[in-house]
């Protein structure tokens, strides 16, 4: 049998799993262009880097819940780890940012 809970997100939460991923030189960058980024929103455009004419993407806080849900539903070794490491602290670091945009953009985790 399953149960399924439903957990509170702020905006904060939100907007910190973005700035992280976006500022950090370990999140997003390795992967993704950004562009219009504005952290006190928690908006940006991002797209894939290598992959010729991909399309910008909206990485908001909808994105970013939707990328929370996705990775709590993933095993650990799926990337599944990224959601039980930041429920434990509502903090995180850019590795854990980085994986939940990934599902949270691209749907997937497609890089590291």
């Amino acid at each position: 049998m399953t149960a399924k809970i439903t957990i509170r997100i702020s905006r904060e939460d939100l907007k910190n799993i973005i700035t992280s991923a976006v500022e950090s030189s370990y999140g997003i960058c390795y992967w993704a262009q950004v562009r219009q980024y504005d952290c006190d929103r928690g908006t940006a455009l991002i797209r894939e880097r290598d992959v010729p004419k991909a399309p910008w993407l909206r990485l908001n806080c909808a994105a970013v819940a939707r990328g929370l849900q996705l990775c709590s539903e993933m095993p650990a070794d799926e990337g599944g780890w990224a959601f039980t490491e930041w429920l434990r602290d509502r903090a995180g670091d850019a590795p854990m940012a980085d994986n939940i945009v990934q599902f949270g953009v691209l749907g997937a985790l497609k890089y590291g």
